[in-house]
């Protein structure tokens, strides 16, 4: 926890997107996220899909394993961020990863496992209770109940509870194993995980794989190199949110008592059968295990510095890194869903769609700090930098109908392939000079005076 800092989650699903607020809300319209640092990258934070699943977003945080952060700092005032420039104007937060140290080498193992559970249910009405009240309203219209098809004993005769039957209880397990350790020279931090998550919603999933590999170097007694790697990859099974017709919980809690999940003979009840319920009471519990929602993403954060010591009080530091992510969205709603069977625009076969994003971030900087003390009591200390940031950024998608089967779930079966698009943006820079000088007295008293100014390519020349 700390002063001013809001997180929330935009839903309970795993690997969900969260919300990061210092100081509330800084804009209307643009973008409210703070700057995220890892040891000295600048990261992508935000959603990665292309979709947001009726507000069920994801993260590209939650490809990091929290196991692995030695600490954080929050910059929220104007003085602390200034150095950051434009780009910390929602303030920032600075997080530094585990390092190695000249010690023995430590071997930790980390286990856990856990279930995950709905703790509150909405209080619905049951198939009698809902007969009731609804005989209640045809005969207070001047009709007749039975003749209206609500008969009691034959159409309260099905009491389903369908929030129990889209809900269960998921199982959480987690994996970690690291090595840290070092000496005068060398030091080292590896770790690798395993993180697997079901939702409570049916077919919700959540599996993430990374590693971590943090090396430092002392080359010369001047010279010294240090390097971050951070591979990681996970496989989100989403499932449709709430703000979908088609969704599973929402479609649960509007669904009527009298419908069924599964024929007598043990199929999921779909489009062509009967027993489906007209718009807008679908089959919640076909919506939750027949589309195939995947979404496969890889990231990789990577960074390289070398230290020189021009002298006892002034350093030289240069840094390249790079935050790569890429996305794979491999999505089919199956002829016996809402979409895919239902639907008269899509067909009545089937519908896919395949998504590719991929967003890379580079990062150059180079820094002179300089540290002097006078006394005992007086520590004056500059840094003076230039910095360069460029993104790059590239995303197609396809889309496809009327399959032969739904075993021919690709784009490539589809007999109708209507829709898709690609694009790729030109490469965003922004160079940067900056510099800071503070001034300590005793530990007692600090004064800080910053400067930056950012040149973007967004705009052109004056």
């Amino acid at each position: 926890q700390a002063a001013g800092v809001q997180v929330t989650q935009s839903s309970g699903t795993p690997g969900g997107g969260v919300s990061v607020r210092i100081r509330g809300a800084t804009s209307i319209g643009a973008v409210n996220r703070p700057l995220f640092i890892i040891d000295g990258i600048q990261v992508e934070t935000g959603g990665l899909s292309s979709r947001s699943f009726g507000g069920q977003d994801d993260n590209a945080l939650s490809l990091l394993n929290p196991n692995d952060i030695e600490s954080y700092t929050v910059l929220a005032d104007a003085s602390a961020k200034a150095i950051y420039g434009s780009r910390a104007s929602n303030g920032v937060i600075i997080i530094t990863t585990k390092r190695g140290k000249n010690s023995k080498t430590q071997i930790s193992a980390d286990i856990q496992r856990g279930i995950v559970n709905v703790v509150n249910q909405l209080n619905l009405l049951n198939s009698s209770q809902l007969l009731e009240l609804q005989r209640e309203a045809v005969t207070n219209a001047g009709e007749n109940p039975d003749a209206a098809g609500l008969i009691k004993g034959v159409t309260d005769a099905v009491n389903t509870n369908w929030q129990d039957e889209v809900l269960r209880t998921g199982i959480m397990q987690q994996y970690q194993l690291s090595a840290r350790g070092g000496d005068d020279n060398t030091a080292f931090y590896i770790s690798g995980s395993f993180r697997e998550e079901e939702g409570v919603q049916l077919n919700n999933k959540f599996q993430r794989f990374g590693t971590t590999i943090n090396l430092d170097q002392k080359l010369t007694d001047k010279l010294s190199v240090a390097t971050n790697l951070s591979l990681s990859y996970s496989l989100n099974k989403r499932v449709k949110g709430d703000n979908f017709l088609d969704g599973v919980y929402s479609g649960a809690v509007k669904s009527l008592p009298y419908d069924v999940p599964y024929d007598e003979n043990g199929f999921l009840v779909g489009p062509a059968s009967p027993l489906y319920a007209s718009f807008p009471n679908f089959n919640p519990v076909a919506q939750a295990l027949l589309p195939r929602f995947n979404t496969n993403t890889a990231k990789v954060l990577a960074g390289v510095n070398a230290t020189y010591k021009i002298n006892p009080n002034l350093n030289a530091k240069i840094q390249v890194s790079v935050d790569y992510n890429d996305s794979k969205e491999d999505q089919y709603e199956s002829s016996q869903t809402a979409i895919g069977g239902f639907l008269p625009s899509v067909g009545g076969q089937g519908y896919g769609v395949f998504t590719a994003a991929n967003s890379t971030n580079l990062n150059y900087y180079f820094t002179l700090s300089h540290t002097k003390k006078i006394g005992d009591k007086h520590t004056f200390s500059s840094v003076l930098g230039t910095e360069l940031f460029r993104n790059y950024f590239t995303s197609g998608n396809v889309q496809g109908r009327i399959f032969p089967s739904d075993d021919f779930s690709y784009i490539t079966s589809a007999g109708i392939v209507d829709a898709g698009s690609s694009i790729k943006s030109p490469p965003r820079s922004i160079f940067s000079l900056f510099g800071e000088t503070r001034y300590d007295y005793d530990d007692r008293i600090l004064a800080t005076l910053s400067m930056r100014t950012d040149a973007s390519s967004n705009f052109g020349p004056n």
